[in-house]
């Protein structure tokens, strides 16, 4: 995937994210579907970033992460849509999605 592409999903990502924890801890309130719509499309750019970095030549080091990210998505996932709510898989996936987005946007050459 082109380098340009990579940086503008991971800084769509960290703006998903940032909105997603602040409708969490109440400093905005989104509607349920507005909710709903931030969690998918964030949902989804995680999966194509960490697809994108698996199957590209990257470092073995960013491919163990992105798969944490991956596995920790799939099966937060699953949970969530059983259960109904959220869970730590969803959580570690977030904050590894969001650690990495910024190592990509900050720490990697253009």
């Amino acid at each position: 995937m082109n380098k340009y592409i990579e940086k503008l999903i991971s800084l769509l990502l960290v703006v998903l994210i940032l909105l997603l924890a602040f409708n969490h801890f109440n400093v905005i309130q989104f509607s349920e579907v507005l909710r709903h719509s931030f969690s998918f499309i964030t949902f989804i750019l995680v999966i194509i970033s960490s697809f994108s970095v698996i199957n590209g030549r990257k470092p073995v080091a960013y491919k163990v992460v992105n798969y944490i990210i991956l596995i920790s998505a799939i099966i937060g996932g699953i949970y969530a849509i059983i259960s109904s709510k959220l869970n730590i898989s969803i959580y570690i996936c977030l904050l590894f999605s969001i650690a990495y987005a910024i190592v990509d946007m900050l720490y990697k050459r253009a």
